[in-house]
């Protein structure tokens, strides 16, 4: 996980007036809304002993423990001790462990970090979007689903476009062609942006070609936002680490196919079912999740020319990890915790260079 970044985590529509508790970036948590709407996260343990608060109940804003009562309140202090009688002052020690939470975009959104103050910020950054996305919901539907596979192999595979003809040959969007060309990865602010073509593989630079092809931009925002466009639809991709074996997804399908507010929405269903039923259970799940090792290593991939995307992806999380170490003293122990623990499985080192491919004609310069 990359530490002073923000992960969506879970509809908002999802938390209510009952907690609601996860397993996100390894870390057991629980999301409740007080009385005032807002939306308040703890670790999902009563530092008195131990049992799981989400089984307790929302009292105003404070979370109450099912097992003696104790309430927390803002800042995860503990405000009523009720076996200690209603004078008791609890002490400083009996706190819950508070995660800062957001909401945008229809998600929450957990910062995985430090405090702004002990980053020298007067706030925390703002979460990652992309600007270019339609807010309407007319031609838009949204679903999540845990994906049982590593986070980063699941952020890699948003990059793959020309796993498509092979995997999805059958599939309703059948594809113009194998071959990936031209291909180029733009930097960004906090990511970057894939421009790429697939297309018939007829030998010719693709201004001289005449078959069929795709035009695909995939974009990316750090650390786990993906939105791809192509034709007349774009696919955003909300990734969160659950564990180091399953990531949790929020995917949002829009299209500009039809204007009819009714069947476009109706649209984007079908478009959304198709995707998850079909595309990700049926077609790419058996092949993915036979990925060796699970979670990769430096190395363990021979890149190609294709797998830019890819490469660009490894070598941002690299550099932000690196950025990171700079504020292991002040990050909390959490997240310092995993931050070593990545450096020790060494996934931050730099990738191998995409290998290029034997070329029958001259690449376009970029």
């Amino acid at each position: 996980m990359i530490p002073n970044t923000w992960y969506p985590v879970l509809e908002t529509s999802k938390v209510g007036r009952k907690p609601v508790g996860l397993l996100r970036l390894g870390e057991r948590i629980v999301l409740f809304r007080g009385e005032d709407g807002e939306i308040r996260c703890f670790h999902d343990r009563c530092p008195h002993r131990g049992v799981a608060l989400h089984l307790g109940r929302i009292v105003g804003n404070e979370l109450e423990c099912p097992y003696h009562g104790f309430r927390f309140g803002d800042g995860g202090q503990c405000t009523a001790m009720p076996c200690e009688g209603r004078g008791a002052r609890p002490p400083k020690g009996m706190a819950a462990t508070v995660f800062t939470v957001r909401e945008a975009h229809g998600l929450v959104w957990l910062w995985w970090g430090a405090s702004a103050r002990d980053l020298g910020l007067s706030e925390l950054p703002e979460i990652p979007w992309f600007d270019g996305l339609a807010t309407s919901t007319e031609n838009t539907f949204g679903y999540a689903a845990e994906w049982p596979q590593n986070y980063v192999r699941t952020i890699e595979a948003n990059f793959d476009a020309h796993h498509f003809p092979f995997v999805h040959r059958w599939s309703v969007f059948s594809s113009p062609g194998t071959r990936v060309d031209p291909i180029h990865v733009h930097e960004r602010d906090a990511g970057f942006l894939v421009d790429l073509y697939l297309r018939e593989d007829d030998g010719l630079p693709i201004e001289a070609s005449r078959g069929q092809k795709l035009h695909v931009e995939i974009g990316f925002k750090a650390p786990s936002i993906t939105c791809i466009g192509f034709l007349s639809m774009k696919l955003l991709l909300a990734d969160c680490p659950i564990d180091d074996t399953h990531t949790w997804r929020y995917t949002r399908h829009h299209h500009d196919l039809v204007k009819v507010p009714l069947l476009g929405k109706a649209l984007a269903w079908l478009l959304a079912v198709n995707d998850w039923n079909i595309l990700q259970k049926r077609q790419d799940l058996p092949v993915a999740i036979t990925q060796e090792p699970r979670a990769p290593v430096p190395g363990c991939d021979r890149l190609v020319r294709a797998d830019a995307g890819i490469a660009a992806y490894l070598k941002l999380r690299r550099r932000m990890l690196d950025a990171s170490r700079a504020y292991l003293p002040v990050l909390p122990p959490h997240v310092a915790a995993r931050l070593v623990e990545s450096t020790h499985r060494r996934l931050d080192v730099l990738p191998p260079e995409p290998e290029a491919a034997a070329a029958p004609f001259p690449q376009p310069s970029s």
